[in-house]
């Protein structure tokens, strides 16, 4: 379609009106209209990761821990929790523990340093924790001791359990093999 301007006499070329007026006689957009694009853009990077997020989840190490009678139990890595009064460092021994329902988790725990060989690791101390499921559920039992000084510089401290299961039907599992959780190195 040709119009003739009114201040020239040369035809000017236009489109007609788009049926959703944006301006598009011009040639530009309207600076109000958002772009579909940004939204596009986070669909497709949600997209990306609910297509990967179970490739990263089964790549990564499982957990340590042992399972037993519907139990499953982790001595985690033992960490700083403080200053007693006196002064002195305090350490907490945290111990993961998952049980289906109606089961008794009996667990000792040892808290020791560590030495290196042919010196034997030092023996800090130990608990009996018991914890019980009347239903499937998920508990973090913790001691909290003072920094032992055994050796000038940095304390090595870690924890070792081993547990066996109470059924609420009166059966008891074995006791499992010691299992120990990282070291805590700490400067005393």
């Amino acid at each position: 379609m040709f119009i003739r301007s009114a201040r020239s006499a040369t035809p000017v070329r236009t489109r007609a009106r788009a049926a959703t007026d944006d301006n598009t006689t011009t040639g530009s957009r309207d600076p109000h209209r958002r772009s579909l694009k940004p939204i596009r853009q986070v669909a497709v990077g949600l997209l990306a990761v609910v297509v990967c997020a179970p490739i990263t989840l089964t790549a990564q190490p499982a957990a340590a821990g042992t399972t037993l009678s519907g139990c499953l139990i982790t001595p985690l890595k033992p960490y700083f929790d403080g200053i007693n009064t006196s002064g002195v460092k305090l350490v907490r021994y945290k111990v993961e523990v998952i049980c289906q329902g109606q089961r008794t988790a009996e667990i000792q725990q040892q808290r020791l340093e560590s030495d290196p060989s042919p010196d034997a690791d030092d023996f800090l101390g130990s608990s009996p924790i018991s914890v019980a499921f009347p239903y499937a559920a998920i508990e973090k039992p913790s001691r909290v001791q003072a920094l032992a000084n055994t050796e000038a510089g940095y304390e090595e401290v870690y924890q070792r359990i081993r547990f066996r299961v109470h059924s609420f039907n009166n059966v008891t599992s074995p006791w499992t093999a010691w299992e120990s959780s990282p070291i805590l190195s700490i400067l005393d």
